[in-house]
């Protein structure tokens, strides 16, 4: 785990020692830079997470959290360029880069330290503020070491009941999130939190023509400035609507410079659909096979989980993020083009929603029962009687409390929860480890995107019908392939009576499988997911006990933990992930004991022949290694 940490006190000996803040970098971070201010002007830095960037004068640096930074116009900066210009006084700047991105720096050597999230919070940073001293840090982990006050019950209910945290909410108590469009600034043994970027009132687009020709605008500048600072990325392809319209906005020519890949299984629609699209564009394709998963062993399964948990400070779901690893394993780790928020377009929880909804306690209760507490549920028996009755009662109240925040109508308000929360906490959790290994490339991401579908009309954007119109207008051709589930974007773009029907049976079916779903107490596992929890659920039952700490719980029901340990008992993989971040998490508030007997596999050791790239049609042009 490579992290950065900053400590403030305010120099009357209160907060942690700096033996201690090397020890707790020493044993939880491995890697990782620290800067430790105190009255005297006295600082030390350890380790190094990125080269910290010296700006000329003594004690000005800049520190990036990420392997590369960019502008939203696509131009990439490093260290000490960011540092002057943010020591220049370029307020504007934090607002103009493309998410994932965070920095830590100072301006002036005697300045405060300074420590900035992107606009929507996508990569991870924490604050904690204590008598006398205050600290920001990339890990939620290496703040709890320090504090030592344990485990957040009321949020950890919530990752129970959602599959995420809730706004600022971390694994620990104490430890705080710090909010998107944010920064902190450590001075005198406080943090100060202000945001430096505020969402503009935005007036709607007055007919969907304006609005479809305003998104075809916003969607090619924000792809065109993604491959103006990396030219020939990987491009994740499958058989959706999203990635297609990435590459839509890919101008042809540019397109043989791509490498595309797709996961799932070999019989699956997804992959014949992105097959078909790369060989017509001549892209380089490969597929990984989330089967091989199958081939790991029982104790390569826990160690890949145990490793994809602690990277991302045990706040995720490990199994589903340790299938994302396994995956990176076998994919070159150049720039990667996604099509994640697209559907921040497509109104992703309108299934099931009136139009003239408003939004209020009642609304939010329904969603939260029909649709937030049914994806990724951890199984109710891990819990000791009454607890989750309690637990849910509170999380609807934090969720009512969202909603009554967001200020908008209903339709438009599941909008911006999906990106504020889901796409904040779900996906910001991958993309805060991710972003060491690689550029992140999210067009869906760009405040230009998000301010074109923040003026599309929740009537505009239901059933994808304006998405499916602007890959019309930037590719005719990608958008009359049918998608995995056989329909054709432009007949969705079109609608009409027989879309509507066939739209009325999809909504139909997915209301049903819903209902199965609740009733069954299932979650949705992710895809690989069930394979590697299984595989884990073998090496814990070869172990003695491996699940004590939390069995230990009092809010747990410890006959089912070591009945699920022991392979007596089946269990999710959502089940599978919480109960193991949950172990990280006491094994953290052990300082120590523990953290190092679970080392990653080698990901060299689990390539197969099917993860292997299939090479593009006969006479396609080949990207140069």
């Amino acid at each position: 785990m490579k992290c950065f940490v900053a400590l403030s006190s305010d120099g009357r000996g209160r907060g942690p020692e700096l033996a201690v803040v090397r020890d707790a970098v020493a044993r939880l971070a491995g890697s990782a830079t620290t800067v430790v201010d105190r009255p005297d002007g006295g600082r030390v830095i350890v380790g190094g997470l990125q080269p910290v960037a010296p700006v000329e004068g003594g004690g000005r640096f800049c520190v990036l959290l990420s392997r590369t930074v960019q502008t939203l116009a696509g131009t990439n900066l490093d260290g000490a360029s960011l540092a002057a210009r943010l020591g220049a006084g370029d307020s504007q700047l934090l607002a103009e880069m493309a998410p994932p991105f965070a920095a830590c720096w100072r301006s002036e050597p005697d300045g405060p330290v300074l420590a900035a999230t992107d606009r929507y919070g996508l990569r991870h940073l924490y604050v904690v503020q204590r008598p006398g001293w205050a600290a920001a840090s990339s890990s939620s982990l290496l703040l709890a070491a320090l504090l030592g006050e344990g485990i957040d019950q009321e949020a950890l209910a919530a990752r129970a009941l959602v599959g995420s945290f809730l706004g600022t909410q971390t694994p620990f108590r104490g430890v705080s999130k710090l909010a998107a469009g944010t920064f902190a600034r450590l001075a005198g043994g406080r943090v100060e939190c202000r945001a430096y970027v505020s969402d503009p009132s935005l007036e709607p687009f007055p007919d969907r023509g304006t609005a479809v020709a305003a998104g075809k605008e916003a969607v090619t500048t924000a792809v065109r400035s993604c491959l103006r600072a990396h030219p020939r990325p990987v491009i994740e392809l499958s058989g959706g609507l999203d990635s297609r319209l990435v590459l839509a906005a890919v101008p042809p020519d540019a397109r043989r410079e791509l490498h595309a890949v797709t996961i799932g299984t070999v019989d699956s629609d997804d992959l014949r659909v992105a097959r078909s699209i790369a060989a017509s564009d001549g892209i380089e394709h490969q597929f990984v096979d989330l089967t091989a998963l199958g081939e790991l062993s029982p104790e390569q399964a826990l160690a890949t989980v145990w490793y994809a948990s602690r990277r991302r400070d045990h706040s995720g779901n490990a199994v589903a993020l340790a299938v994302l690893d396994w995956v990176e394993s076998h994919i070159e780790q150049r720039a990667r083009l996604t099509g994640q928020n697209g559907e921040f377009a497509r109104g992703f929880y309108y299934a099931g929603q009136r139009a003239s909804a408003r939004t209020s306690a009642g609304a939010v209760r329904s969603l939260a029962g029909w649709r937030l507490f049914s994806n990724d549920r951890v199984d109710p028996a891990i819990f000791a009687p009454g607890y989750l009755d309690d637990a849910r009662a509170t999380t609807v109240r934090v969720l009512q409390r969202i909603f009554a925040e967001l200020g908008t109508e209903w339709l438009a308000a599941t909008d911006e929860y999906y990106l504020q929360q889901r796409m904040q906490r779900w996906v910001g959790i991958q993309y805060s480890a991710a972003c060491l290994d690689r550029p992140l490339q999210s067009p869906f991401f760009h405040a230009v995107y998000v301010e074109w579908a923040r003026r599309c009309s929740p009537a505009m954007k239901r059933g994808s019908r304006i998405f499916c119109q602007v890959m019309q207008q930037v590719d005719p051709a990608l958008a009359a392939l049918p998608l995995d589930n056989g329909v054709r974007p432009t007949a969705v773009g079109r609608g009409g009576p027989a879309v509507r029907v066939a739209a009325g049976r999809r909504t139909a079916s997915k209301a049903i499988a819903k209902v199965r779903q609740r009733l069954r107490g299932d979650d949705k596992p992710p895809v690989g997911g069930p394979v590697l929890a299984g595989l884990v659920a073998q090496a814990w039952s070869r172990q003695d006990d491996p699940l004590s700490r939390v069995a230990s719980l009092e809010f747990v029901d410890a006959a089912t933990v070591r009945a699920i340990a022991r392979g007596q008992r089946a269990a999710n993989p959502a089940s599978i992930g919480f109960l193991l971040d949950l172990d990280g998490m006491l094994r953290t508030a052990d300082v120590g004991p523990g953290m190092g007997q679970l080392t990653p596999v080698d990901p060299t050791a689990s390539r197969v022949a099917s993860a292997r790239p299939i090479h593009p049609p006969e006479g396609a042009a080949r990207t140069a290694r």
